[in-house]
């Protein structure tokens, strides 16, 4: 990872110990911690999960464009509303099952149906939300004179 990210062991290091410390000390603890990718995951820690990863990709590409909280039931509810199980291509809807709005996101499979959704079309949603026109949004700069201007996606 510092090669990637420009840090350096020592800091690698202090997340670390700063994250057992607020795992030790919070009032009830937090269930989950999630990271910002996957990535820092395995910086940080030797061994993770599959189960752990594939949450943690799931809140990174979803969390760019829906609000995320951690619900009673299932994984994720997105935006207040849908809620979420996330999960290998075997999960069924036992957690959720009477929940409206409710889907699997699952890994290994390639086509979904009904509510069952691949995990990996989540990561077509990264950075939508800064993609999305705004009234102060100025036209960007074509990189080819001739195209013209464009205007911001």
């Amino acid at each position: 990872m510092p090669a990637v990210e420009d840090i350096t062991y020592a800091t690698v290091q202090k997340i670390r110990k700063l994250l057992m410390v607020i795992a030790e000390n919070v009032p009830l603890g937090p269930k989950k911690i999630y990271l910002n990718n996957t990535d820092l995951m395995h910086a940080l820690s030797g061994r993770v999960s599959e189960g752990t990863l594939r949450e943690i990709f799931f809140a990174n590409q979803t969390g760019s464009a829906m609000t995320l909280t951690m619900p009673r039931q299932g994984d994720f509810m997105a935006d207040g509303k849908y809620l979420f199980e996330v999960g290998g291509s075997r999960k069924t809807f036992s957690r959720i099952a009477d929940q409206p709005d409710s889907y699997l996101a699952l890994d290994d499979i390639e086509t979904g149906s009904g509510n069952r959704i691949p995990l990996w079309m989540f990561g077509m949603m990264y950075r939508i939300a800064d993609r999305e026109p705004t009234a102060s949004a100025a036209p960007r700069k074509s990189a080819h004179p001739q195209d013209g201007p464009s205007t911001r996606l």
